[in-house]
């Protein structure tokens, strides 16, 4: 056969190798050039949940699909996978493989190698929680990572929501009901106001299936100081309310009453356990010193805080279940659960009422009676209502919280609280005000030479006690003066500390006392002096981007003081006094004042932070207090020699 002859056989061979080469070179190149920084796409994140009423019981199973295109080089650490789970969630069945492209076709690489771990964590003491690890082969840009698997709930009250946002790309997501249908659900969509969530639902062979679909979704980012990714991503909740079986409609959670059923079962042996002989002589120590029935509660309240060490303890049920206080008593460690168990069988050996009391975290944004399921609190404490009718919420987790105020966390929450084995009380805990958690920094100002020094003594209260205590404790051990320059810095980066005091610490107030100078800060010319009394510019760096999006969440509200007094000196006196300014929105309250006498410049700052949260459409009212207290804090005072 001549050459002539072969050219068709090899034009053939060509064809083919291109087409092979381009059938999985395409479907990257497609990609790549609609993510050109991403990693990789998800091109599928699909959840479904099967509900089935099997011998007068539900059984629930949730199965997971995904579905991701590696994209480029930087995708390589994805090769390395792992699902954590628990007894309430038990694997019990995982498929992973790699498709890398073949010629028209596919090739598939399956994982055979899964590794189960126990879960340690340095945060903590013992999780119950088992990881199953594996990787993936062969992954490498235009690969497809392939997993499917399936968790076994140990109770239906367990399903947890689905959250369409991810921090990749995604093409698609999926959400899937599939119920019988003699289950009644509450189902719940949120943060989707434009209504971008595609939903269907059909029912067929005593099957109802719902189904929540979106499309292109970007990559989920978080900016700073914002609201937790689960208050923010468009998400389904769905709840069991009941099922009926063997003629009958058996509860499960139609109402708070029905998830304060189930808590309370956990709480009842627990709440008429007797203290041992130990802890009972612990109370009556501190029954001695107490004249009030509140000083009783503040005593328990810090001997626990003191002495039980808190430590995060979720192995199976004892996620949910306090241990004894004898038990706790003995280990002296414990979780908030714990802590909130001393503190309630303390008090009631004391003749104190209290309460057991389940609540969310401000990561999450919705309460009891918008939706009543475990998912929805994170946390335990105890409350003692006053006499006078005010709640106590009592978190023994946090070492340095004063009695009377609510940790941070939990600030604007509902509260549920444990009255007895059939009541309960739904209480919202009260964000604290600026006013309860001060910074009131008082200074004696005097000029030597090109220095300006100052003598200062410096309170803080509620929050910013025990934030100032906690950084302090943090940085014990290392220079004292770096911490005193860390934390006080102000004027310039030329400030030094020139002598300090031990702080004088309690639960409702730090004090602090130091002397310092600042080089270079002053101006002068042949007969004036100018000086700039704001020495700290609180907010004036904290102009709030014009492309953020997400709402900022602040840990409490405070107010700040400064209030100066500079000694005029001697052969000087007063030319010029900046102007006082005042402003006040829904967000901040702020003033600036100075007061001129014959030897001194009185000078007063005050901020008053009053909002948690600060939405988007209050970003620019934030702004234009920052753009103004710039244009104030550049006003200087002017001295003059005396003539």
């Amino acid at each position: 056969m001549t050459m002539k002859n072969y050219r068709p056989f090899i034009w053939l061979i060509c064809c083919t190798l291109i087409c092979h080469w381009t059938f999985g070179q395409s479907e990257l190149e497609k990609y790549k050039a609609e993510f050109p920084k991403a990693p990789l796409v998800k091109l599928l994140d699909q959840r479904k949940v099967t509900i089935n009423i099997a011998e007068g019981d539900l059984e629930v199973f949730d199965a997971t699909t995904e579905r991701h295109l590696l994209l480029n080089k930087n995708a390589a650490g994805f090769a390395e996978r792992s699902i954590q789970y628990s007894d309430f969630f038990d694997l019990v069945d995982i498929e992973a493989r790699t498709r890398v492209p073949d010629g028209r076709r596919y090739k598939v690489h399956e994982v055979t190698d899964f590794e189960t771990s126990e879960v340690l964590s340095e945060r903590n003491f013992y999780d119950g929680r088992k990881s199953t690890s594996f990787v993936y082969d062969h992954a490498r840009p235009g690969a497809r990572l392939e997993l499917e698997y399936t968790e076994k709930l140990s109770d239906a009250r367990f399903v947890h929501p689905y959250y369409f946002s991810s921090f990749y790309d995604t093409e698609k997501a999926v959400f899937e009901v599939d119920v019988d249908a003699d289950v009644n659900l509450e189902i719940k969509t949120y943060n989707d106001p434009d209504k971008k969530i595609q939903y269907e639902s059909t029912s067929r062979k005593g099957r109802v299936f719902h189904r929540w679909t979106l499309e292109n979704i970007i990559p989920f980012e978080a900016e700073s100081s914002a609201p937790s990714f689960r208050s923010l991503s468009p998400s389904v909740a769905v709840r069991v309310k009941s099922f009926a079986s063997d003629g009958k409609d058996k509860p499960v959670l139609r109402d708070v009453g029905d998830l304060f059923n189930w808590y309370s079962s956990w709480i009842n042996s627990i709440k008429n356990e007797a203290v041992s002989n130990d802890i009972k002589a612990v109370v009556d120590s501190i029954k001695v010193g107490a004249n009030s029935e509140k000083m009783l509660v503040n005593g328990v309240y810090d001997w626990v805080k003191s002495n039980i060490k808190y430590l995060a303890i979720e192995n199976n049920m004892e996620g949910f279940i306090p241990r004894d206080p004898n038990t706790i008593y003995q280990q002296k460690f414990g979780d908030c659960k714990d802590m909130s168990c001393m503190i309630v069988n303390m008090l009631d050996h004391a003749g104190v009422e209290s309460h057991f009391t389940w609540i969310g975290t401000r990561d999450i944004a919705i309460d009891y009676e918008d939706f009543p399921a475990p998912f929805i609190d994170n946390h335990m404490i105890a409350t003692y209502v006053t006499p006078e009718g005010e709640h106590w919420f009592l978190d023994a987790t946090d070492e340095y919280l004063p009695l009377g105020y609510p940790s941070e966390f939990i600030q604007g929450k509902q509260a549920l609280i444990y009255k007895n084995a059939e009541d309960y009380e739904l209480q919202m805990v009260p964000e604290s005000s600026p006013q309860n958690s001060q910074v009131i920094d008082s200074a004696k100002l005097r000029i030597e030479g090109e220095l300006l020094l100052g003598s200062s003594t410096t309170h803080y209260s509620g929050y910013n006690n025990g934030k100032y205590r906690r950084q302090y404790n943090k940085m014990k051990g290392e220079d004292p003066e770096k911490f005193f320059k860390y934390y006080h810095e102000r004027g310039n980066n030329k400030f030094l500390i020139q002598e300090y005091g031990q702080p004088e610490f309690s639960d409702s107030m730090s004090i602090v006392t130091f002397d310092f100078e600042i080089d270079d800060y002053l101006s002068r010319t042949d007969d004036k002096i100018f000086v700039n009394l704001n020495l700290e510019k609180v907010l004036g760096g904290q102009k709030i981007e014009e492309d953020r999006k997400q709402p900022i969440e602040q840990d409490f509200c405070y107010s700040l003081s400064h209030n100066f007094e500079l000694t005029i000196p001697e052969g000087y006196e007063i030319e010029f006094l900046p102007e006082d300014f005042e402003f006040s929105n829904d967000l901040l309250d702020v003033s600036i004042n100075y007061l001129g006498e014959k030897d001194r410049v009185s000078y007063s700052f005050r901020l008053d932070n009053k909002s948690l949260l600060i939405l988007p459409q209050q970003f620019e009212s934030w702004n234009q207090v920052v753009k103004k207290l710039k244009k104030h804090y550049r006003a200087v005072v002017t001295l003059k020699k005396k003539v």
